[in-house]
C-alpha cells in the first residue's frame, strides 16, 4: 500500500478533512488512505477506523458505490448477506478489469486470519475503479497547501533515523503520535544499550493511557541513568503520552548523540564518554593531514565556516586522500554570515554539501543529514556529519592496526 500517497495519487487529497495539518497528511499511510476511502463510500467519518472483521464488507459496499458495472452485477446487497457469492464477484470483478489480475482467492476474503490479504484485494479494488477522477485546476490550486510538498525538518530527520535504527514491523510515520506510548522509545534504548530495559514491567500491548504512562515513566527513568545520563530538566513521562515536541525533541537528539558517538568511543575512547571539545579538536589535528587544505581550525560547531562545507570534505580528503577527488570543491563558496540574505553562492553551496555527504556515505558513515543542515550550521546535522567522519577515521585506523583495536587519539586531541 506504499504507492498511495499524494505524490503518486493526489486526487486523493479529496480524503483530507477541512483543517488538518499538511504535515500530517503528508506522512499518512498508504492504509490509512484506503481507509479513508472505503469510510467516504460508507457514510462515515474519513479517520473512523476498521476493524479487521468489517473489512471485506466495507470494501463491497465501496466496490459497488465506485463501480455501477459491479454494482449490477452484485449478488447480495451485503457482503455478510452471502460472503461466498459476494467473495466470488469481487475477484471476478477485479480479474477482468485490472490489468494484471489478482492472486487472491475469493475463498481468501472468507478466511479471518487473512487481514493482510484483504488489506491487498482493497488496494487492488481501489486501483480497479476509485471513483476519484483527475484534479482539475480549480482543485489543485484549492488543496495546494496539501499537494506542495513540504520542506525536510527535524521530524523528518528523527522519523528517518528510527526507522533505520528499528525492525521494519515498527516503523512510524507521525512522531508524536507513534511515540506517545512509550514502546518505540523503549526499542530505541534497548538497542542503544541491549539489556537496558526490563520488558517484564514494560506494556508492550498497550490497551489504555496507564499503559502508555507506565513506559513513557521507564523511558524518562533510564534515560536519566547510567549509560545514557541524559539532561532532561522538567521532562516526564506525562510529556511523551501527550507529545510535547520540544520535550521530546531534547530526549531523541541526545539518544541520537549517544548512538553517533557510541562507536568512537568504543574504537579510541576506551569507553570514555565522548565530548563535542573531543570530537572538534580531533577534527582540527586530523584536517591538516590534506597537504593542500585551506581549511582553518575550527572555533567550534557553530563556525560559519562550515556553511561552505569545505572543511567535511578536506576532513574526509586528510582521512581518504585517494578516495576524495577535491578538484570538485568549490572553494570560491564564502561562508554565509546571516540566512536572511541573498546567497550569490546558493548552487555552489549546495554542490559541496551534497560532495561531503556523498563520500562520507560512500565510505560508510550512517548519516541523517541534509545539505540544509550543513549549509545552515544546524547542530543535529553538523555533529552527526563530524561523528560519522570521525567514525571512519577511526575504522580505517583501526583496520590498518596502528595500534590495534581500541587505539587512543594523541593526548593532544583530548586535552
Amino acid at each position: 500500500t506504499s504507492r498511495f500517497n499524494l505524490e503518486n495519487r493526489p486526487e486523493l487529497v479529496r480524503l483530507v478533512k477541512d483543517g488538518e495539518d499538511p504535515n500530517e497528511v503528508q506522512h499518512l499511510t498508504g492504509l490509512q488512505w484506503l481507509k479513508r476511502w472505503m469510510n467516504r463510500n460508507n457514510q462515515k467519518d474519513v479517520v473512523n477506523d476498521i476493524e479487521d472483521a468489517h473489512w471485506n464488507a466495507m470494501t463491497y459496499t465501496t466496490m459497488k458505490k465506485v463501480s455501477p458495472v459491479f454494482a449490477a452485477a452484485a449478488p447480495a446487497t451485503s457482503f455478510n448477506d452471502d460472503p461466498k457469492k459476494a467473495g466470488m464477484a469481487m475477484v471476478t470483478h477485479v480479474t477482468n478489469k485490472l490489468d494484471r489480475g489478482t492472486t487472491v482467492r475469493p475463498s481468501d476474503l472468507k478466511k479471518d486470519h487473512f487481514a493482510n490479504v484483504h488489506k491487498y484485494f482493497t488496494a487492488e479494488a481501489f486501483d480497479t475503479k476509485s471513483g476519484l477522477a483527475a484534479l482539475n485546476a480549480q482543485e489543485q490550486e484549492k488543496y495546494k497547501k496539501y499537494l506542495t510538498k513540504h520542506r525536510a525538518s527535524d521530524e523528518d530527520t528523527y522519523v528517518a533515523w528510527i526507522n533505520a535504527m528499528l525492525p521494519a514491523h515498527l516503523e512510524i510515520s507521525m512522531l508524536l503520535r507513534d511515540l506517545s506510548d512509550g514502546t518505540v522509545l523503549l526499542r530505541l534504548l534497548d538497542m542503544s544499550k541491549p539489556g537496558v530495559v526490563n520488558w517484564k514491567k514494560a506494556r508492550e500491548k498497550v490497551r489504555h493511557k496507564f499503559d502508555k504512562l507506565n513506559n513513557c515513566n521507564m523511558v524518562m527513568a533510564l534515560s536519566q541513568q547510567t549509560p545514557f545520563n541524559f539532561r532532561l530538566v522538567g521532562m516526564g513521562g506525562n510529556d511523551i503520552v501527550e507529545g510535547q515536541q520540544k520535550l521530546l525533541s531534547s530526549l531523541l537528539w541526545q539518544l541520537m548523540r549517544y548512538n553517533a558517538t557510541k562507536q568512537i568511543s568504543e574504537l579510541s575512547f576506551g569507553g570514555k564518554t565522548v565530548t563535542d571539545q573531543d570530537i572538534l579538536q580531533w577534527a582540527n589535528l586530523t584536517v591538516v593531514r590534506f597537504e593542500d587544505h585551506k581549511s582553518k581550525p575550527l572555533t567550534n560547531f557553530k563556525d560559519r565556516v562550515l556553511t561552505t562545507s569545505i572543511f567535511f570534505i578536506e576532513l574526509l580528503a586528510a582521512i581518504r586522500p585517494n578516495d576524495v577527488d577535491t578538484s570538485l570543491i568549490h572553494y570560491d563558496v564564502k561562508p554565509l554570515v546571516n540566512d536572511r540574505v541573498d546567497d550569490k553562492f546558493a548552487d555552489q553551496r549546495v554542490a559541496n554539501a551534497r560532495l561531503a555527504l556523498s563520500y562520507a556515505r560512500k565510505f560508510g558513515a550512517e548519516l541523517f543529514v541534509l545539505p540544509e543542515h550543513l549549509m545552515a550550521v544546524e547542530s543535529k546535522g553538523i555533529l552527526g556529519m563530524f561523528a560519522g567522519i570521525m567514525t571512519i577515521g577511526m575504522k580505517d585506523q583501526s583496520y590498518a592496526g596502528k595500534g590495534g583495536g581500541a587505539r587512543r587519539v594523541p593526548e593532544s586531541a583530548l586535552m
